[in-house]
Parts: structure tokens; sequence; C-alpha cells
């Protein structure tokens, strides 16, 4: 889950190989089936693997953890996720966010930020933005649910709220490039250009 949470083709292949190990040593392991099913659509979202070949195999995992837990809430965030990107199914993608929010109070974060993008994507920007900050509450540490909080805050105008995250986030994590990136469109978007280039220029040498 670390690996994934850094959002690096490297570190995606490294949580797959990770959890490849803890599904061999755990079978009925839902959680691990449902991560590594994680690593699958993330790839495949990202351009980083070819869809007709990663859904598929994030979708078989879902359906095994489904098999031990058919209540599990993140796979049916997952679920959802797959119903939303490969199929165009909105509908079932609604319905399964409403079994996997309606089951526990908390998912794991990665899978509220994957549904504030869903949102996002159906030009629901407040709403993406409210998801992003639950995912924010459910795991305050996570510089990747920072990031994205700050991203959809500032898609919607709230540029110096975006900012004050961004630069939490890079006092906090300083070799993370992303909230770097952020806060150079960011600075861009105020007219503060020298800050645009050194941010940006930062971002690249951290990445």
């Amino acid at each position: 889950v670390h690996h994934l949470r850094l959002t690096t083709e490297d570190d995606f292949l490294a949580a797959r190989a990770l959890l490849r190990v803890g599904v061999e040593q755990a079978p009925t392991f839902g959680l691990a089936l449902v991560a590594l099913a994680s690593t699958y659509s993330v790839m495949a979202v990202d351009g980083y693997e070819p869809p007709l070949e990663a859904w598929p195999e994030s979708a078989r995992l879902v359906a095994r953890a489904r098999a031990i837990d058919p209540d599990l809430p993140d796979a049916h965030a997952e679920a959802a996720t797959f119903a939303f990107f490969y199929r165009w199914d909105s509908a079932e993608a609604e319905r399964h966010w409403k079994r996997a929010l309606a089951s526990r109070s908390e998912l794991q974060s990665e899978l509220l930020t994957a549904y504030a993008l869903q949102k996002w994507a159906s030009g629901q920007p407040q709403a993406a933005l409210e998801i992003a900050q639950a995912a924010r509450q459910v795991d305050p540490l996570s510089a990747q649910a920072a990031v994205r909080e700050a991203d959809l805050l500032a898609a919607v105008g709230r540029l110096n709220d975006a900012a004050n995250i961004y630069d939490r986030v890079v006092r906090d994590h300083p070799d993370d490039p992303r909230a770097r990136f952020g806060l150079a469109e960011v600075r861009r978007q105020q007219g503060r250009f020298d800050d645009a280039i050194e941010s940006r220029r930062l971002a690249h040498a951290a990445a």
C-alpha cells in the first residue's frame, strides 16, 4: 500500500510484487486481493499498461475477494472503479459505491481518491472535492490524499487553500514531486511566474 500511494510506475510494480507474495501466503486475505487488483486498475488509468490486459485481471482479483467476503467495502470500491473507467457504466459504479460506503464508514484513502476522480470526470467538481476531503480525514498523513485534495481545490478556484496544502506536503515530503508540480500550476494561475518556474524545476529534480 505504501508503494501504491507513491503513484509511480516503479512503485506500482513494487507493490504488485509484494502483494503477489502476500496473496500466495494468505489466499483468503481479501484486502490483499483488492490491493493487488488496484495495481492493475491504476496502471491502466495512468497509461502504464494496456487496458485490455489490466482491467480483466483487476476484475478477476476483485471477484476472488468478493467470493471470500461479498460485503467487503474495498472490493465494491474497486468494482466501482472497473465499472466506471473500463465499462463506462456510471450507474453500476454508483451502486457499488453505495454498498462500499454503507458497509463501513472508512475505506482506504486511495480508494476514496479514486471515487473523487470519478466525480471530477463526471463534471461534479464540488462532490469530487468533498470526497477528497473525506479521504484525507481517513488518512491525514497520506501525501497522495493531500495532493488530490489540493488538486481539486485548485480546480474549483480556491488557489490559496490549494497552495497551503501543497506547501505542507512539500515540507513533510520534500522528495515527493507531486505537490511541487501542483504548486507550480497554482503559482502560474496566480501570475507568480518566477515562483512557478522554481517550483517546477524542483519538481522535475525530485522526479
